[in-house]
């Protein structure tokens, strides 16, 4: 005959069901920052009175400001934009500030989206039997 025992550590369950929970609510964080860059957004506005703009409740910006240029990058590569125009031509002074702006939206979400793979990667290999 053979005999078979079973050790149960106390709290091993309760232990699992938090790490697997945690991890779910992890990779939703992840996934939801990558959603968050797969379109940018750049707006630029002008204001003659900055001293009465002011960010609401929701974190975006209210007051007395006109939209001047607008740039939307999709993640599949596919580009909305919108130049600003005088009646004498284009505003390149504020173009360049815009495309600037575009500039570094664009390495802030390269920056976002490597460090959500290096996330997700680490976690995959720390749950790597072996």
């Amino acid at each position: 005959a053979v005999a078979v025992a079973f050790v149960t550590i106390p709290g091993l369950d309760d232990a699992q069901k938090k790490l697997s929970e945690t991890l779910k609510n992890f990779m939703e964080r992840v996934g939801g920052a990558i959603n968050e860059a797969a379109t940018l957004k750049v707006k630029t506005y002008v204001s003659d009175n900055i001293e009465g703009l002011a960010v609401n409740a929701q974190g975006a910006l209210e007051g007395d400001m006109r939209l001047r240029a607008m740039t939307q990058i999709d993640l599949d590569g596919d580009i909305v934009a919108v130049i600003p125009m005088r009646p004498d031509g284009m505003d390149e002074t504020l173009w360049a500030a815009h495309v600037d702006m575009v500039k570094q939206a664009q390495a802030n979400r390269t920056e976002l989206v490597k460090l959500a793979i290096s996330a997700v990667s680490g976690v995959v290999t720390a749950l790597k039997p072996g």
